[in-house]
């Protein structure tokens, strides 16, 4: 059986309360062997930290504020900080941050966005912590928050931008990797499959994003890690590359970016 490793979940999501125990053993007997479980709001610290706890060997935690949550206000956002501080030790990567610019034109949360996303960073480096990013439509400011943060290690979940812009990042002296998901998958995944088909393989880190972008034929149910195998299998038919390759290259790259080790 072949090894993977999910890059992006979100086992603590409200979607997986009451069963994210069969969850994990699914994905193991599917071959996920790890799951990088992502918190985006300060209610999913916890849980996301309670399944690390419980799974020390397949789960790891990753703890951080979406700027979709900018809206919650200062005090929110030191609270989450300061919980994200008190656990350090137990957090493999900050994560679920980035900006969002996609349902909002006003130049104030925008702005406040780039201030959280910031901050974000800013605890990545004084920890030396791996970076999840989230960016939509807003390629030019993640780009440039990114280089003057001097945060090393960057995932770039649910990878959108072009080759262009790919090749922008590799040639940036960040460590970084991008997200390829279910999106491959989708009648309108024409960019993402054409970006993942050219993309180095030992950047490329495999995410399922559950409970979110289920890929097909599984579209409009819940998304779980062991799904994990029909993203393999579109992203090595699309590179014309051995699945064993594939599987195997994606799953190191994983291990390198979170400094794990079987």
């Amino acid at each position: 059986m072949i090894r993977l490793f999910d890059s992006h979940a979100h086992l603590g999501a409200k979607e997986f309360a009451l069963d994210y125990d069969k969850v994990v053993a699914q994905s193991l007997a599917a071959g996920v062997m790890h799951i990088a479980n992502c918190s985006d709001s300060l209610e999913s610290f916890t849980p996301t930290l309670d399944i690390k706890a419980k799974y020390p060997n397949v789960c790891l935690s990753c703890l951080g504020i979406h700027p979709e949550f900018v809206g919650m206000g200062p005090k929110y956002i030191d609270r989450a900080i300061k919980e994200m501080v008190k656990n350090i030790d137990k957090i493999d990567a900050i994560g679920e941050v980035g900006l969002d610019y996609h349902y909002t034109q006003s130049l104030r949360q925008r702005a406040e966005e780039r201030d959280l996303f910031t901050k974000m960073c800013e605890l990545a480096k004084k920890y030396s912590k791996p970076l999840i990013v989230h960016s939509r439509d807003a390629d030019e400011d993640t780009f440039a928050i990114l280089k003057k943060s001097g945060v090393e290690k960057v995932d770039l979940h649910c990878y959108s931008g072009n080759t262009a812009l790919a090749k922008e990042y590799l040639a940036s002296g960040m460590d970084v990797r991008f997200g390829v998901g279910g999106i491959i998958t989708f009648k309108t995944g024409t960019k993402s499959r054409e970006v993942a088909s050219q993309l180095p393989l030992d950047r490329i880190m495999l995410e399922t994003d559950s409970p979110s972008l289920a890929p097909n034929p599984l579209r409009g149910t819940r998304n779980e890690p062991k799904n994990l195998i029909y993203i393999v299998k579109v992203l090595s038919d699309l590179r014309f590359e051995d699945l064993d390759k594939v599987a195997s290259q994606t799953y190191d790259s994983a291990e390198r970016f979170y400094g794990i080790g079987d």
